[in-house]
């Protein structure tokens, strides 16, 4: 989606969650304790140039969680 569309015809985006902060909290110690791997949960990694590449990849459905890197 282009971000002219949601300026131009003034949409308002909303996102949700349902953690608490002792969930977070609970997550965090349990990627610190190496129990659970978040390298793997990453599908795909692009670099900042490629982030059109990257929302395409998710959008098809091929990515699943898609991470987009600042350059170095």
């Amino acid at each position: 989606m282009e971000a002219n569309l949601i300026h131009y015809n003034e949409l308002v985006l909303t996102g949700t969650s349902n953690s608490r902060r002792s969930d977070y909290e609970a997550a965090m110690r349990l990627i610190e304790s190496g129990r659970v791997e978040v390298e793997k949960m990453v599908t795909h990694r692009f670099p900042l140039r490629d982030a059109l590449e990257a929302i395409d990849k998710t959008a098809s459905g091929e990515g699943i969680k898609v991470a987009v890197m600042p350059e170095a």
